[in-house]
């Protein structure tokens, strides 16, 4: 027994110690989606409401922490720098503030509260939390992660149909020899799909494997569309959707042959077909650090967007 409780604890790392708080697991995916049924509306099209997020977000360390009507996931930033929580579930805001408060004065770091919608930002920074400073941002090359600019949604009926000038640009990279996919098995196809995100990650300078692996061991599924594609026979590409809710699924990765080209654009429009196949009205690209994949999104003609930010809670780090 002492033993097993060692192990949890060194699994919750940083965070052990904290009553409450225990280890996320893929155990936790069923727990994860019934909170996203209770607290959001069916036509939820929010991205950090797909699980396969949540278990990419909380590579670092995850950990969970649960307790009547009040849900988080947390992590550790990879500099060690903050605490993070990416998503969490509550009826009030006075509870997050608790929560990060006990986390501050326990821990002594900031904590970053990530995908916080424009709308809940005057409720939160009235409580405690707070914008980032003038010099800070998340990394160098982005202020805000993956929502430095807004998370991006797509109608699929209108991309699957490619209709009008609009997808002009669209029509015109889908010309290229077809694609064939099939529902990805990670049994069969785990080492092909190694290989790619190996060499997308030698191209990104080591960002990419560990930030995508955990996709490569989630197989389709009631929720989940894991696809592998193929040109002439050969292995070139990947993709992994997720759930955020009956009429909208988000696309959480696409892993590519980097010598292809335009094999991005095909992925993306081949899985949006797929996942329309399987019911779903709209379609979530994220967000994006930069410029440059903020506009490639745009070629899909997206039919809302939604901006995220950050806040922080410090005021328990303070001297």
């Amino acid at each position: 027994m002492c033993g097993n409780k060692n192990r949890i604890m060194e699994e919750i790392g940083v965070f052990a110690g904290i009553p409450g708080i225990t280890p996320l697991t893929i155990a936790d995916e069923a727990l994860f989606r019934s909170l996203v049924r209770s607290f959001r509306s069916p036509d939820n099209l929010n991205f950090e409401d797909s699980w396969a997020y949540i278990m990419q977000a909380t590579r670092v360390c995850p950990a969970k922490f649960h307790s009547g009507d009040f849900f988080a996931a947390l992590t550790v930033k990879q500099d060690h720098s903050a605490i993070v929580i990416p998503n969490y579930f509550s009826p009030f805001f006075k509870l997050v503030e608790e929560f990060a408060a006990l986390l501050a004065r326990t821990i002594q770091l900031p904590i970053i509260l990530k995908n916080v919608g424009t709308e809940d930002v005057p409720a939160l920074t009235a409580i405690g939390f707070e914008p980032y400073r003038k010099d800070e941002r998340w990394d160098e090359s982005s202020k805000y992660d993956d929502q430095t600019f807004p998370q991006t949604i797509i109608d699929l009926n209108s991309v699957v149909s490619a209709f009008g000038r609009k997808f002009e640009d669209l029509r015109r990279e889908l010309r290229c020899p077809k694609l064939s996919c099939r529902d990805y098995n990670i049994y069969f196809d785990y080492g092909d799909v190694e290989r790619l995100l190996l060499r997308k990650d030698v191209r990104m300078n080591g960002l990419a494997y560990d930030a995508e692996i955990r996709f490569l061991e989630m197989d389709s599924s009631l929720n989940t569309v894991a696809l592998i594609f193929f040109l002439e026979g050969k292995p070139v590409g990947f993709s992994l959707s997720d759930r955020i809710s009956e009429k909208c699924i988000a696309f959480n990765s696409i892993i590519r042959d980097y010598s292809i080209p335009g094999l991005f654009t095909r992925l993306a429009y081949a899985t949006a077909k797929v996942a329309k196949e399987r019911g779903y009205r709209f379609g979530n690209l994220q967000g994006a650090e930069n410029e440059g994949l903020h506009r490639w999104k745009r070629k899909f003609r997206p039919c809302k967007e939604i901006q995220k930010t950050h806040l922080i809670y410090r005021q328990c780090t303070q001297s």
